[in-house]
């Protein structure tokens, strides 16, 4: 009696096991990242590029003591919006390594204020921050100056 109970258990337990990897059968879902080549910040009247290797085309990060509204797009490499980039998941962040020169308040999504707080420079780092994820998706650093 005992071998015959024991020939369908283990029967069973292996057609258990063999079924197992069929239940999951579903592909895990990866998320896409931005591809972002080149930050576009527009202020003061004029629309700059920060490449992700700091390099500044279109003008000067030179703001006045004060306040100074900026906003910013986030560039594929041929120079298209990236759409992954948007409001509801990132913001912009932008960290002067200094704050006794200036501070940054971001305003919502990728709308900011930069405080020029006295004359002067300081590396500050640009950042397209995962809000939920809590990482920088893009981040470049680059010199401005307050005068």
């Amino acid at each position: 009696m005992r071998s015959t109970f024991r020939v369908p258990f283990a029967l069973l337990t292996l057609a258990g096991v063999l079924a197992l990897p069929a239940c999951d059968d579903d592909p895990e879902e990866v998320e896409q990242e931005p591809d972002v080549a080149f930050l576009e910040l527009t202020f003061g009247g004029q629309t700059i590029r920060i490449d992700e290797n700091g390099d500044v085309t279109g003008g000067t990060l030179t703001f006045p003591v004060g306040q100074t509204t900026v906003v910013a797009r986030w560039l594929k490499a041929d120079g298209s919006v990236e759409p992954l980039a948007d409001e509801d998941e990132f913001e912009l962040r932008i960290v002067p390594s200094n704050a006794t020169i200036a501070t940054f308040t971001n305003l919502g999504g990728f709308d900011g204020r930069i405080t020029g707080v006295v004359a002067g420079q300081t590396l500050t780092g640009f950042q397209l921050f995962h809000i939920e994820e809590q990482h920088e998706d893009f981040e470049v650093n680059a010199t401005i100056t307050v005068q």
